[in-house]
């Protein structure tokens, strides 16, 4: 991969609410020694069509694409979207439609913190360029660790958020072995069970070798009796793939992984371990 000299900053879903954490995110970007470009779409609302050629724009002059935040609507983006450049995008959330459309053009995209998570722990912006830099290949020692089932496994790594994976893998196909990353936010045990049928009910049921999960975070518990331990026992069991529950690159204030999306990585479900192939 070329060195990271231009950084360009988007929002392909909604503006950044937290401002002061936006500027800090900046701020973090240029005291590395990058130029960053900030595009309209993180001052103004833009239209769909405005945000996906600003996009392209942005991948054509820049080295990284680093997403402002999440919020809604970047799978709208799709519909105007050519074929992606090798410019990698950085971002998670609502962005997991675009990372998405990068793999599935056989790239790598990462699930990763966006500028407003930045703001809040610069640590995380330090872990992310080194992953995009392909200076890090391991994960070992996660915090909150818990296996789901024993075992290990390795594939091209998809997913990210859960609602928004539902939302556009029958649009974007994947082939080949999987290892499924999932995270989400503000949604009920309900909801969470019934995305995850889905997913193992479709094409990808055969190519599924192996879960890792980040966190539900604000989980409701809706209708459901079981908790959130019992649904992703079911399925890996019912599968008998190697999954764990923990990985930090999920919602919240906190240090976050930046994760690989299309890269082959090896997990072991039994240590919380993630080793990144490429």
């Amino acid at each position: 991969m070329k060195p990271l000299k231009k950084i360009g900053v988007v929002s392909p879903a909604s503006l950044p609410k937290d401002r002061e954490a936006f500027e800090r995110g900046i701020s973090f970007l240029r005291r590395k020694g990058f130029s960053v470009i900030i595009g309209r779409s993180c001052f103004e609302e833009l239209s769909d069509e405005e945000r996906a050629k600003e996009l392209v724009e942005m991948m054509n002059e820049c080295d990284l694409i680093l997403c402002s935040r999440g919020g809604n609507g970047s799978y709208r983006l799709l519909d105007y979207l050519p074929p992606p450049s090798p410019t990698p995008i950085c971002g998670y959330s609502d962005i997991t439609a675009l990372l998405l459309w990068k793999v599935s053009s056989g790239q790598i995209a990462y699930h990763g913190p966006m500028v407003c998570d930045i703001g809040y722990d610069e640590r995380s912006g330090e872990e992310m360029l080194k992953v995009v830099a392909e200076q890090v290949y391991e994960y070992r020692k996660l915090m909150n660790h818990l296996t789901i089932y024993p075992g290990k496994a390795s594939g091209r790594l998809v997913g990210g958020n859960l609602s928004l994976f539902v939302t556009v893998m029958d649009l974007l196909k994947i082939e080949g072995d999987v290892i499924l990353y999932l995270e989400d936010v503000n949604e009920s045990l309900d909801s969470i069970d019934r995305m995850l049928w889905k997913i193992f009910h479709s094409y990808l049921f055969e190519n599924i070798k192996g879960l890792i999960v980040g966190g539900f975070t604000r989980i409701r518990k809706g209708d459901i009796k079981k908790n959130i331990i019992d649904i992703l026992r079911n399925y890996a069991s019912y599968l008998k793939i190697p999954a764990f529950l923990g990985f930090p690159s999920f919602h919240g204030k906190f240090f976050k992984c930046t994760l690989p999306l299309g890269a082959i990585v090896e997990m072991d479900a039994s240590q919380g371990k993630v080793n990144i192939i490429f």
